[in-house]
């Protein structure tokens, strides 16, 4: 049985986002996985079908990409810049019909990613579908499509010959003229299988050359293979030298295995110990009645959650101190969602955002920093925050006053 073509996006990290999409454009799986080994990543992807395009949301394809996509023999989909939130958030709403939010930013980098491939085969995909309704053979979609994808077919054409053949089917002489006016039609449409037909004119030479290349190479591996018999008929030193060389090889492999290892050991047990530390200075802020506190470059909900997962932390437990702020409703609809205990920013005066997602606003606080963390004392956190919720209290009766009275 025949696996389903698809079409993967995938967002790396330390949590993998991965989102599969089938020819017809339909999303059939959307998971985030924390920790994962790529190994896990190849089998989840194997269980929905045969990729044939890795993508991802980045200008600058990452590592792994590649060694997914070289796993499957999958083209890699790449955009010319890295997709903007703003894109992003456009692809989402235009292909969630239900309205659901999406809060984990892996699933939706993955998702986009997935999506704009397809959409880079969308054209080739409807024309194919256009022809085959003209020729009234569109129960065959699926078949031209996956033999057009796979390379197995150059054009319609040739896909429904080959799949007339297998089913020892026979065309009348009025569909076969048919089919091949189509087919040329399609072939002027499609630039891109234009292009594919010069490039494999040019291939046929290249692999007539190849195939010479390779009946040389043999020649002289035969060649080589005589030569070295009589050097080891003719000195058995000579043997033991060449077997010393390979012992030496193999040991010097196995040296650079160990040292690869024993570097990945040394840098998980550094992880460990900055882990420890970090837990250790969160520790002794809490038990010393003090509230924690993170600095954070940008009002960004991406920053805020690689913050969450570099410290491995519940960020309802501490207070955001926010370096550079600019309004942007998707964090604060995030940030309502994760409710930190309290916001500290600098520009007051663009505070409307927050103050309309009830997220706690203080400032004109002592903070104290740490290795890793800052804090305030607990008793002066308390008391901004009852002056906070005095102060809004007060303007709910004023507003009352002024409405009623």
């Amino acid at each position: 049985m025949e696996r389903e073509l698809i079409i993967v996006g995938i967002d790396p990290g330390t949590t993998f986002g991965i989102s599969i999409v089938n020819i017809d454009g339909k999303i059939i799986f959307s998971e985030s996985i924390r920790n994962a080994e790529i190994s896990e990543i190849i089998k989840k992807i194997s269980e929905f079908g045969k990729p044939i395009i890795i993508a991802t949301d980045k200008k600058k394809i990452p590592k792994v990409i590649y060694s997914i996509a070289s796993s499957f023999g999958a083209k890699i989909w790449y955009p010319k810049e890295d997709i903007s939130i703003k894109t992003k958030t456009k692809i989402i709403e235009e292909i969630n019909k239900n309205n659901i939010s999406i809060d984990d930013l892996h699933i939706r980098d993955s998702i986009v990613a997935a999506i704009s491939a397809y959409r880079y085969l969308a054209t080739m995909l409807s024309n194919i579908d256009k022809n085959l309704i003209a020729l009234n053979l569109e129960k065959y979609s699926k078949e031209v499509k996956r033999l057009i994808l796979e390379k197995k077919a150059n054009n319609i054409d040739a896909a429904l010959k080959l799949i007339f053949s297998c089913e020892n089917l026979i065309l009348r002489p009025e569909k076969l003229n048919m089919l091949q006016n189509v087919s040329k039609n399609f072939q002027e449409e499609s630039e891109l299988l234009r292009k594919i037909k010069i490039l494999e004119k040019d291939n046929e030479s290249l692999r007539e050359y190849t195939k010479t290349l390779e009946n040389r190479i043999r020649e002289l591996e035969k060649q080589k293979e005589a030569l070295l018999n009589e050097e080891r008929i003719k000195n058995e030193n000579a043997r033991k030298e060449i077997l010393k060389q390979k012992e030496i090889r193999a040991r010097d492999i196995l040296i650079k295995q160990l040292l690869y290892e024993l570097k990945r050991k040394k840098e998980i047990v550094q992880k460990f110990e900055e882990q420890k530390t970090i837990t250790e200075e969160l520790k002794d802020i809490i038990n010393n009645n003090r509230i924690p506190v993170i600095l954070i470059n940008n009002f960004k909900a991406e920053e805020i959650q690689e913050i969450k997962e570099k410290f491995n932390i519940n960020i309802s437990d501490f207070v955001l101190m926010f370096k550079n702020y600019e309004p942007s409703l998707f964090t604060a609809k995030y940030l309502s969602k994760i409710k930190p205990k309290a916001v500290i920013i600098n520009e007051i005066e663009k505070s409307e955002l927050l103050e309309k997602f009830n997220i706690p606003l203080l400032n004109n606080l002592k903070i104290n920093n740490g290795k890793f963390f800052s804090w305030i004392e607990k008793t002066e956190f308390e008391t901004a925050l009852s002056n906070l919720k005095k102060k809004k209290l007060l303007n709910i009766i004023e507003k009352y006053k002024e409405k009623f009275l």
